[in-house]
């Protein structure tokens, strides 16, 4: 497997923000599938319990492909932050880029042919969201604690070979989500609807 990583700070007003992980994992982008859940039973049909008398939770997702591609980008994700002290728990910030070759069908003896200039976006399955569930399933536990800690997410998907996912990930300090660029903004006033 192969990847481009780098590490930046940026600076806004001369102080630092933020330091952004960013890296690149080859490969066929898998969706995350469906997730199912079922609790565990004895032979008997009587439940598993915790000691606290809570049944066990088993969840099992639809697409046996998506964990080999999970465990590659958790593998890469490992490989660029080393040994992190600590997972990610504040905002998140990141962003996902996946790109798709075009088929066949987009190219003709001398290029791309009529099908290909008129598709500018990989506007067919998978779906981008279901694409970045997988890639946020497998860097819960390796960069954040929780993918709920994502506060900003900037989803594309895009034509271009070789097929890949370019991650960005950025925490944010408390006061940029707060005073920054995400300050709360007051609400618009919607205009009454006409029908």
């Amino acid at each position: 497997m192969d990847a481009r990583a780098e590490w930046s700070e940026e600076y806004v007003d001369c102080r630092r923000v933020a330091r952004v992980i960013a890296f690149t994992v080859f490969g066929e982008p898998r969706t995350a599938g469906s997730k199912r859940a079922f609790a565990l039973k004895r032979r008997d049909g009587s439940l598993v319990t915790r000691p606290n008398g809570s049944p066990i939770i088993n969840v099992t997702d639809d697409n046996v492909k998506s964990k080999s591609w999970r465990h590659d980008v958790a593998w890469m994700a490992r490989k660029i932050v080393g040994s992190m002290r600590e997972l990610l728990g504040g905002p998140i910030r990141v962003s996902f880029t996946f790109y798709r070759p075009r088929p066949k069908g987009h190219f003709g003896k001398s290029g791309l042919n009529g099908a290909g200039r008129a598709s500018f976006y990989p506007t067919t399955k998978p779906d981008v969201l279901k694409l970045a569930r997988a890639v946020e399933d497998a860097l819960t536990g390796v960069i954040w604690r929780d993918d709920a800690l994502i506060v900003d997410e900037h989803l594309r998907k895009l034509w271009g070979e070789p097929a890949r996912v370019e991650i960005e990930i950025e925490p944010l300090a408390p006061q940029q989500v707060e005073f920054g660029l995400f300050r709360e903004q007051q609400p618009r006033e919607v205009a009454a609807n006409p029908f």
